[in-house]
């Protein structure tokens, strides 16, 4: 079965989409999370943790729940307050 999901940066205050991937594919979601956290790490590297960008992972639908955000302090990490 399909689960749709958006990877989205905010790096300025508001979200930006990334991409688009089918979470149901479970080598894909872990490519993609690895890679996009790899970048920003090699983006900024030197600046304080707190000027680093976020990532987010949410479901690609109409609710658009957050199933998963990334800091630079935590690593990836499922939403503290639950998902669809």
């Amino acid at each position: 079965m399909s689960r749709p999901c958006i990877l989205a940066i905010n790096n300025s205050g508001s979200w930006k989409t990334l991409g688009h991937f089918d979470a149901s594919y479970a080598h894909q979601a872990d490519e993609i999370m690895s890679t996009a956290a790899a970048l920003l790490v090699s983006l900024n590297a030197g600046k304080p943790p707190k000027q680093w960008p976020t990532l987010r992972i949410s479901t690609d639908d109409g609710l658009a729940a957050v199933l998963m955000y990334w800091t630079r302090e935590r690593g990836w990490y499922e939403n503290p307050r639950g998902a669809a």
